[in-house]
């Protein structure tokens, strides 16, 4: 991400901070998906829109689970005509496609969002962008694209329900600030940082690591469990090695996730065979013939921006036998349950799923 350097004045003149002093959040305008789409109200301005797009996307979705869809035109809310009844006519409104994400109007006047959140969900003119700067922060007009790509990112930290940082109770005093507080959590102690506060004393040098928290905490890292273990519960090897394989536990961040690989007779298992796995597969060595083998995986997130990073993710447990090859295969197998090693209740023999 560019380094955002001396535009604190352009961006906000009038702004000055009495002192040197971590996220201001209203919880309830958390959005309940992190797929959130966006749309334009007008078309035109196609390269200051891909400014938009790409600081957007190498900042809050960069450092979370936040994606922002779509980027298109937004559908018109309502299709308006008037009714004629012979020297009466009324003007009707009839709504044609709704849209449950953010609609950005571009205008020439200050940035702004009229709410937090999803309470931006489906609001005409909801986020307004100014690409052109001919009338507000005219000092913007020598690094216009700078000032857009400063602005997308602030406006839409408050999309995602993130207030101004200066405007909580234990910041210092910021001149001339005219916002009216909408947060109602406080993360972590204040900010001078932030890229949501007008009293930065750092230049706007990207996200903070107070941002990255912030919004982590609003949307945080969930990591799915490993899927289509092969081989499957009661699967039959016929040799003394066996590779095991298993698809990425999640599709956005498979690069940032490790797993232990555990293999044993008995349950529980207790001591992996191999840790910190990045990729999706392991050959196993030394089988026994004509023994049951549970094995499983746990898959472990390592992003370091991540609450909580290194926690164990989903533990899932298979099962399968091994036979030499002159043994027939219609000897019955014996069809142990495989347990939950936390309610030491037995589980479906398919695929089970805990939580370590």
């Amino acid at each position: 991400m560019m380094k955002w350097i001396g535009l604190v004045i352009a961006l906000w003149a009038g702004k000055e901070c009495r002192a040197e002093a971590q996220g201001y959040v209203q919880l309830g305008s958390r959005w309940d998906k992190t797929d959130i789409p966006v749309c334009w109200e007008w078309p035109g301005f196609d390269a200051e829109k891909t400014v938009v797009r790409n600081a957007v996307n190498a900042s809050w979705s960069t450092v979370s689970v936040v994606r922002f869809t779509g980027w298109g035109l937004c559908p018109q809310p309502a299709v308006i005509y008037r009714q004629e009844y012979g020297d009466r006519s009324r003007v009707v409104s009839v709504p044609v496609k709704t849209f449950s994400g953010i609609r950005i109007l571009i205008k020439d006047g200050r940035p702004f969002t009229k709410g937090l959140g999803k309470n931006l969900a489906g609001v005409v003119d909801g986020m307004m962008l100014n690409f052109t700067y001919e009338n507000f922060n005219t000092n913007c007009k020598s690094y216009r694209y700078d000032c857009i790509e400063v602005h997308a990112v602030h406006e839409f930290g408050h999309a995602l329900g993130i207030d101004h940082e200066q405007s909580r109770p234990d910041a210092p005093t910021c001149t001339e600030n005219d916002q009216t507080p909408s947060g109602d959590g406080l993360i972590g102690p204040y900010d001078p940082h932030s890229v949501m506060n007008y009293c930065d004393d750092n230049d706007w040098d990207g996200l903070s690591a107070g941002d990255i928290e912030t919004v982590n905490f609003l949307y945080p890292f969930k990591l799915g469990p490993p899927r289509n273990p092969a081989p499957t519960d009661y699967g039959r090897v016929y040799s003394s090695s066996k590779v095991l394989k298993w698809d990425a536990a999640d599709p956005y961040f498979s690069e940032n996730i490790t797993y232990d690989v555990y293999l044993g007779k008995t349950l529980p298992l207790t001591t992996p065979i191999a840790t910190g796995l990045s990729q999706t597969s392991l050959k196993a060595t030394g089988l026994s013939m004509n023994a049951q083998y549970y094995w499983q995986v746990v898959a472990r997130r390592t992003q370091t921006f991540v609450r909580e990073s290194g926690s164990s993710g989903i533990l899932w447990t298979s099962l399968f036998s091994t036979y030499s090859q002159t043994q027939t295969t219609t000897k019955t197998e014996q069809k142990g349950p495989i347990w939950n090693f936390d309610t030491r209740v037995p589980l479906s023999p398919i695929l089970s799923m805990l939580q370590q």
